[in-house]
């Protein structure tokens, strides 16, 4: 062999040889494997028993009183058409839907439904704060981060007294989100568009707050299986049916109505192009011209849950809801009302674990690189409220409703009903059984942001939170 060809072998093998190192020191600088410690061994979760140490005790529960209730509701369909945006009067030229990647950020081009957000405040003795309902795919997690600056300031209580939801639907304003993966679901950002539903929010609290009046309460939930499925497992795993009604009947007035239920709001297919409420507009549409009042949808265990539909569209929308609303109307009509019930609300803080973006098997990526993508949180709030027998509990994600089945039946054994709801003003992902998390599907790999821990340590932090509402300690 000549020393030029044995020169350029060495070279050769020297330039391979660094490439292979640069690519073993990328790889550990950026992968790492998936962490199984169990949660109860974690730091997370000892930072969170002892945030909320002071806070938990059995105590008594507290004395059933009158409930005070008033509601509020606002517009939030933007003006999409107009030379220039004008922000004070909700004027967005080109904002997109949100809810369908495929949809690729395009905008709106109409408006088949109203949206709103509605407000319902609530006042029992010294303890009083507000539910509020949005008519979009998820409260904007920068809008939630401005009105906890603002609340205090501007309503006199703290951020904790405001329990956040939403219907889910996947047509309604989009625009909210920065960065990658929050432009991917809400199209691109539009500057100021958070500003503007902010103050929709403040304006339908503040009118919720100035209509109070005495009223009485009851709960009613009835299976609905026909409506939704598994749509992770599908007949392998739990559903969870239940069409789960709060009312209530002010003094003089017409009837308050607060629905939940576990299916996405995807009877409008990425196709549709319109501002639209999907079946849980429909349901409200309904409850309110039957009764003559006010009713609002949060969503429920939607994580796993899909909506069964012959077919996508608004005349299916339509059909889903008022099916719904039919079942509502026949809780109302056979529901007991209590006039004095025990009233109670706690909100905890939980830390998180790292964040887990998992790229196959057992691999993900070290959570600097996740924070490029996501956005990583290190804690969120974890609210819950009690009004007489029913704990309402708001969870930071597409909670799964196999867990919130599993939870309805452990508060029953309690003697208590639970309405869980998704969608509370942050977002963690999808929280889905720990024993689904290496499926390699949608839920449980791309959207399982923070590990295989994180389903198991929820439900315990809401059956915590939930013994603290009844006054009794697990």
């Amino acid at each position: 062999m000549s020393s030029g060809t044995t020169q350029k072998t060495s070279r050769l093998k020297r330039w391979t040889a660094i490439i292979l190192c640069l690519g073993l020191l990328t790889c550990f600088a950026c992968l790492t494997s998936v962490d199984h410690t169990p949660y109860l061994e974690s730091d997370y979760f000892k930072q969170t028993l002892a945030a909320i140490e002071n806070q938990t005790s059995a105590g008594m529960p507290p004395d059933p009183s009158t409930l005070y209730v008033g509601t509020g509701k606002t517009s939030i369909i933007p003006q999409i058409t107009g030379a220039a945006k004008q922000v004070e009067q909700g004027t967005f030229p080109g904002l997109p839907l949100g809810g369908y990647g495929a949809r690729k950020g395009a905008a709106a081009t109409g408006t088949l439904d109203p949206l709103h957000v509605k407000a319902l405040w609530l006042k029992s003795g010294e303890m009083e704060g507000a539910i509020v309902a949005m008519d979009m795919l998820t409260p904007p997690f920068e809008m939630i981060d401005r009105f906890r600056e603002e609340v205090s300031k501007r309503l006199g209580l703290p951020p904790g007294r405001f329990f956040f939801g939403a219907t889910h639907s996947h047509s309604a304003p989009g625009g909210w989100a920065q960065g990658l993966v929050g432009e991917a679901f809400a199209g691109p950002y539009e500057p100021g568009f958070n500003d503007w539903l902010m103050e929709r929010v403040f304006e339908s609290l503040e009118s919720a707050r100035q209509s109070l009046q005495p009223a009485a309460i009851a709960f009613a939930e009835d299976a609905m299986p026909d409506w939704t499925h598994n749509r992770l497992v599908h007949e392998q795993g739990i559903e969870h049916p239940w069409l789960q009604s709060i009312f209530i009947q002010p003094e003089s007035g017409p009837l308050i109505t607060i629905g939940s239920y576990a299916a996405h709001a995807t009877v409008m297919g990425s196709g549709s192009m319109q501002f639209c409420g999907d079946y849980p507009g429909h349901w409200a549409q309904a409850v309110e011209s039957e009764t003559g009042g006010f009713a609002m949808f949060l969503a429920g265990g939607v994580g796993s849950h899909s909506p069964t539909v012959k077919t996508k569209g608004h005349a299916a929308a339509e059909e889903m809801g008022q099916a719904l609303a039919s079942q509502t109307i026949q809780q109302w009509k056979a529901t007991t009302f209590e006039k004095k019930v025990p009233f109670s609300w706690v909100e905890w803080d939980i830390f998180l674990p790292e964040p887990h973006v998992r790229l196959g098997g057992n691999i993900r990526l070290r959570p600097w690189l996740s924070g490029k993508l996501l956005p990583i949180e290190s804690s969120v709030p974890l609210p819950g409220l009690r009004l007489g027998n029913l704990l309402l509990i708001g969870t930071p994600c597409d909670f799964s409703g196999e867990i919130a089945s599993g939870l309805r039946e452990h508060f029953l054994v309690n003697g208590f009903h639970s309405m869980i709801t998704s969608f509370n003003g942050d977002y963690v992902g999808y929280v889905v059984p720990q024993k689904y998390y290496y499926l390699n599907e949608y839920e449980s790999k791309i959207m399982s942001f923070y590990g295989p821990s994180t389903a198991p340590y929820l439900t315990d932090m809401i059956r915590r939170l939930g013994h603290q509402l009844m006054g009794s300690i697990e």
